[in-house]
């Protein structure tokens, strides 16, 4: 075959592509698959999985004291009233003299007591948050006959966004000084 015999194959060859993909009997080509969009906040019953992250930080003098956080899964529009509850209760009986001098002993909770609700509000998801969070204040250089106990008691109701993080409380102890924070952080599960 000669040289000009193989450039005319050639470019037939080429020219009857563009001819064959314009040929209104080929199907259209498959659309590209798009990425899996995550759930709007639903107010029909619809129930969305979602993740909250609750970090509640002691500070004294600006050195961080205690780091409790908490992750839990609750859903969205999962019951009547579009409400659904997550509870987290976590922590350690501490025995405390019932009166000094007394041999009388009682115990109390120190630790977190968390109680979550959701509801969605346009476009956000609302969270009623009831925190309580007791914890050992320990003093340098202070002896004591009863320990003192650290207690925060909060109820929060931040509105937050897919992915979004808010400090819902910062807030001082005027006994001890000590700065408690409340950050939460919500994220939809796919």
């Amino acid at each position: 075959m000669s040289r000009k015999a193989c450039f005319a194959v050639i470019l037939l060859g080429v020219l009857a592509r563009p001819a064959a993909a314009q040929d209104p009997a080929s199907p259209p080509p498959a659309p590209l698959p798009t990425p899996a969009a995550r759930p709007a906040p639903s107010s029909e019953g619809v129930p969305v999985p979602l993740q909250v992250d609750v970090v509640v930080e002691r500070h004294h003098d600006k050195r961080l004291v205690a780091r409790l956080p908490t992750r839990f899964v609750l859903n969205a529009g999962f019951t009547g009233d579009g409400a659904h509850t997550a509870v987290v209760r976590v922590g350690i009986e501490v025995p405390l003299a019932a009166a000094p001098g007394s041999a009388a002993t009682t115990f109390r909770n120190v630790g977190l007591d968390l109680s979550c609700r959701v509801r969605t509000a346009g476009g956000f998801y609302v969270l009623n948050l009831s925190l309580q969070s007791t914890g050992l204040h320990e003093a340098a250089g202070e002896e004591r006959e009863a320990p003192l106990l650290n207690t925060l008691n909060v109820t929060l109701n931040p509105s937050l966004r897919d992915g979004q993080t808010v400090q819902a409380l910062s807030s001082t102890n005027p006994v001890t000084g000590e700065v408690t924070t409340v950050d939460v952080t919500l994220k939809v599960l796919k």
